[in-house]
């Protein structure tokens, strides 16, 4: 147990210490977040949480409080949770750039794959999408174990894959909201995203059936929710 944690026993008593630090072991799992830092006993008062550029502190605020809800009981006031972003690290040489005039083809993607990994207490999902004229984007996003965090994270891998082309037509896209909702004998994704396009805001919403694995239903409940503005810049609306 390192120095923190030790301090952490003397202060709170084991048991709340080691919940403390499996605490932010989870929150440091969220996309785009590089380190968390938490104060308090069981419920905490202080949440420090350093970040990439890639999320809005926002979009981060509310996965840390649907993260103590669901993981660990606990309601978050999201005045407590503090975000600091950093410049990114560049990406890999290796990854793909697709060509431009390819991205902004006439059509919407189709989702050629979802791969769900898991590395010890860590899972990372990849998304692949296929676009019009034969390009192809990929992203990634890191997740928790539970379904909804699986969920959600494979939105922001779609967003992620999604990005390319947003770039392409001067928008992007964040998740707002994303639950599983029970719908009889089965269950539903519905996810409420907001898409940014110069100086329009757009609300938008999607949802779809779990078919199969959650991460393949979240990517798809998040393009039923943004494919209707993927269109090429020139186009005239419907």
């Amino acid at each position: 147990m390192g120095t923190r944690a030790a301090n952490r026993v003397k202060d709170l008593g084991v048991k709340d210490s080691v919940a403390l630090v499996s605490f932010e072991q989870e929150l440091s799992k969220i996309t785009g977040v590089r380190s968390v830092r938490v104060v308090g006993g069981p419920r905490p008062s202080e949440i420090h949480v350093v970040a990439g550029h890639a999320r809005s502190p926002k979009q981060i605020v509310r996965d840390v409080q649907s993260l103590a809800v669901a993981g660990f009981g606990v309601s978050i006031d999201h005045r407590i949770v503090s975000v600091v972003q950093i410049d990114e690290e560049p990406l890999p040489a290796t990854r793909p750039r697709p060509d431009r005039a390819r991205l902004e083809a006439p059509g919407r993607p189709i989702v050629e794959s979802v791969r769900s990994d898991v590395e010890g207490d860590r899972r990372s999902i990849h998304v692949v999408l296929g676009w019009p004229e034969g390009a192809r984007t990929e992203g990634h996003a890191k997740s928790g174990t539970s379904r909804e965090l699986q969920a959600r994270a494979a939105m922001e891998a779609t967003v992620d894959a999604l990005a390319p082309a947003l770039t392409v037509r001067s928008m992007r896209v964040e998740v707002e909201h994303a639950l599983l909702q029970p719908m009889g004998r089965d269950e539903a994704i519905v996810v409420k995203a907001t898409v940014y396009e110069g100086d329009e805001i757009t609300a938008v919403t999607g949802a779809v059936l779990v078919e199969d694995e959650v991460a393949a239903a979240g990517v798809r409940a998040l393009l039923h929710a943004v494919n209707r503005k993927l269109r090429p810049p020139q186009a005239l609306p419907i």
